[in-house]
């Protein structure tokens, strides 16, 4: 087991790796205007959605949820190290559960989202409600229940920390919603760098450094 004088350096390079996916993100994914219930819903966004830098962006997000889970399970032993498990395993709980109800619309954004914008490139008609569909449908309550659980779980976080990187990275996390307006979202993903960076090197120094 890790001594109590020791950093957590896999939980944080973890931690920051996920962060900076997060910032990345929002520049640069394909952005067009969502509007589920239009009959041209799917027109408008079939060259974004069928292009490689959504496929990548949306890859690079899965991958980005997937590091979190690993930083929140490493900033939750730091946490515990210095006797402070009570609440960060609440928040832990939280988190875990709010990422795996996220993950499924985005796994669908990264895998099905692409054949349908490029079938309808093609040529390929009657593919308008079933776009629709994946974004009306119950996917969309299960996203945003996931996002309410990650945001709870990282608020519980912050105030375990005491910082001012960890309130900036549960105020990014909270507020990450794909509902949101461009530039709001990339000011957020620069939140949530910025905070989860300074999460990460206070998890590298050390306990001391939990309340810096």
């Amino acid at each position: 087991m890790m001594s109590a004088s020791h950093p957590n350096h896999a939980g944080s390079a973890a931690l920051a790796i996920a962060v900076s996916i997060f910032c990345a993100f929002p520049l640069a994914r394909p952005w067009f205007v969502l509007a589920p219930q239009s009959p041209d819903a799917l027109a408008t966004a079939s060259s974004a959605i069928a292009s490689a830098a959504w496929l990548g962006a949306h890859l690079a997000l899965i991958a980005a949820f997937a590091t979190l889970i690993v930083g929140l399970f490493g900033l939750y032993e730091w946490l515990a190290m210095q006797e402070r498990a009570g609440g960060p395993r609440c928040s832990l709980v939280l988190s875990m559960l709010g990422v795996a109800l996220i993950l499924p619309m985005a796994g669908v954004e990264a895998f099905a989202l692409p054949p349908i914008g490029t079938a309808y490139l093609e040529g390929i008609t009657g593919l308008a409600k079933p776009f629709s569909s994946l974004y009306l449908g119950p996917g969309t309550v299960t996203l945003l229940v996931g996002l309410l659980a990650l945001a709870l779980g990282a608020i519980g976080f912050a105030k375990s920390l005491r910082s001012w990187g960890g309130y900036l990275l549960a105020s990014g996390l909270a507020f990450w919603c794909p509902l949101l307006p461009p530039p709001v979202r990339i000011v957020d993903g620069f939140i949530i760098g910025i905070g989860g960076i300074w999460v990460a090197w206070q998890m590298r120094r050390g306990p001391n450094a939990a309340t810096n």
